[in-house]
């Protein structure tokens, strides 16, 4: 049987009124029983079906605990602003993915970037904000 290759996604996240709350760039066919597997660190595997399988990275430390004690996750599959696919994912506990926890390196990036359209003194007091309120939340 041929094992499904995993597969990195663009992602974001939202906690909105009904729970979390993942929004994905893909495009792909008609989701069939989705699940969301999750052990509460920076890395969670997204199954589409029984042969798609995603792989989720930097997921903020503030709603790592709300994934986990919620039930499902809503799922939105978007291209840019078109959205192609929004689904309920349930939520699986299994034991925590073997990865390095790159929340803050993804964010570096993301600051760098900023930094280059806006100007690294329009940047830095966010960043800083940003940052600190992360290290409290993992300390």
């Amino acid at each position: 049987m041929e094992e499904p290759e995993l597969i990195s996604l663009s992602s974001e996240f939202f906690f909105g009124q009904d729970g979390p709350i993942l929004k994905i760039e893909l495009n792909g066919g008609y989701p069939f029983r989705g699940g969301f597997y999750y052990g509460g660190g920076n890395y969670a595997v997204l199954g589409r079906n029984s042969k798609e399988f995603y792989l989720i990275k930097s997921i903020p430390p503030v709603l790592r605990q709300k994934i986990l004690q919620s039930p499902t996750i809503m799922v939105v599959e978007s291209t840019g602003e078109e959205i192609h696919h929004a689904y309920q994912a349930e939520v699986i506990q299994i034991d925590e993915i073997p990865e390095e926890d790159t929340f803050e390196a993804d964010y570096q990036q993301y600051f760098a970037k900023l930094e280059q359209i806006y100007g690294s003194d329009r940047v830095r007091k966010f960043k800083e904000a940003a940052l600190d309120a992360w290290h409290k939340l993992i300390g």
